[in-house]
């Protein structure tokens, strides 16, 4: 994540020919962005695909969607913090595909 050195609002990643930059929001600010800032979301984004297409052979789980309360849900572990953290359980709802955690 990226703030604007004029108005220190968020700004944005954007691609525009071979060259990445940050695009602040609100005054239109750009600077040149670092190619490792702007990979870490692409492999995000990629990794959420990959959730999306492998629904069909995900397990499933008698759990209570926090959204909709639908009683049954789609269930993966990830890493979602350094190695020395616990493994994180993550789940889906069938029904509304609201995605929760748990710890």
């Amino acid at each position: 994540m990226e703030f604007c050195d004029r108005c220190g609002a968020m700004m944005l990643p954007i691609k525009k020919g071979s060259k990445n930059y940050w695009e602040c929001r609100i005054c239109n600010y750009k600077k040149l962005a670092k190619i490792a800032a702007l990979k870490l979301k692409t492999e995000i984004k990629h990794q959420k695909r990959r959730i999306e297409e492998a629904r069909d052979i995900l397990p499933t789980i008698a759990k209570l969607c926090p959204n909709c309360e639908h009683n049954k849900a789609y269930y993966w572990t990830e890493q979602t913090g350094m190695e020395d953290k616990p493994i994180t359980q993550l789940f889906r709802c069938v029904k509304c595909n609201y995605t929760w955690r748990e710890d």
